[in-house]
């Protein structure tokens, strides 16, 4: 019966430990994506929207910079709204 206490008071931690990270992961996400909005208006308000170039992408995490350069973002003025 105490095996069946522990082992249910181990699965509810695991359980609120998953959804605490999933939170945690989501704030973060957010906060990023509400970084990379900043920079994109204030890139367009400045007028230094000519082309991207690979400079540009340095600051992304290498696959999307990857992905990004291959289907040929590089080279090309960014849209606008």
């Amino acid at each position: 019966m105490k095996l069946i206490q522990i082992s249910g008071g181990i699965v509810a931690i695991l359980i609120v430990g998953l959804i605490v990270a999933v939170f945690i992961a989501r704030v973060m996400f957010n906060r990023t994506i509400h970084h990379v909005q900043e920079n994109f208006n204030n890139r367009i308000q400045k007028n230094e929207t000519d082309v991207v170039t690979k400079g540009d992408l340095s600051h992304l995490p290498q696959p999307v910079a990857d992905w990004l350069n291959e289907v040929g973002v590089v080279g090309v003025k960014p849209a606008s709204q």
